[in-house]
Order: C-alpha cells, then sequence, then structure tokens
C-alpha cells in the first residue's frame, strides 16, 4: 500500500511540475514578446477571444492563455525574465529526475 501511495505521490509530482513548467514557459514567450502580446490584448474584444487569440498566436495551450493573461507588466523586466527562465530550467531537471525514478520502479 505505502508503495502505490509513493507511485501516486510521484505520479502527481511529475503531473504538477510538467503544469508549472508549461506555465512558466509561456509566461517567458510572452515575456520576451510583450509587444505581441499585448497587440493581441488591445485588439480583442473580450478576455475570451483574447485568450482564443493567445492560443492560435503563440501555440498556447489554454491554461498557458489564461496565465499570460494574468501577467503583470513587472514580469517582463530583465530580472523577473531571468528569473522566469532559471524556473523553468529547475522544473526541467526535477521533471526528468522524476521521469527517471518512474522509470526505475
Amino acid at each position: 500500500m505505502r508503495e502505490r501511495d509513493t507511485e501516486i505521490s510521484a505520479s502527481a509530482e511529475l503531473e504538477r511540475a510538467r503544469d508549472e513548467l508549461l506555465i512558466f514557459e509561456a509566461v517567458e514567450e510572452a515575456a520576451s514578446n510583450p509587444h505581441d502580446v499585448l497587440d493581441v490584448l488591445l485588439t480583442s474584444a473580450d478576455s475570451e477571444s483574447a485568450g482564443e487569440a493567445l492560443q492560435r498566436q503563440f501555440g498556447f495551450t489554454e491554461m498557458q492563455a489564461d496565465a499570460v493573461m494574468s501577467l503583470q507588466f513587472r514580469r517582463v523586466t530583465h530580472i523577473e525574465r531571468r528569473n522566469i527562465r532559471e524556473r523553468c530550467e529547475a522544473l526541467t531537471e526535477v521533471i526528468s529526475d522524476l521521469e527517471a525514478q518512474a522509470h526505475r520502479s
């Protein structure tokens, strides 16, 4: 039973890390192209159409588009973009480690 709980916990952690990485990758993309993102937002009639336009233009998932629309402008500063990149790298390592553990199980 304990082994099964550990597998479920590791699987949940892997899924959470993958979702978080998707969000940070979208935020990183948006922070690298703030004018393009702002153009999409300013020309959209409402938040639903803005989300759909972000998905089309940038290839974001719905979750990623929602994260980008929630993005605050302070996130596009150089230091914040570096922090986002570092978090993406850290999450990639976590995912690799969790996947390696899953394959060993």
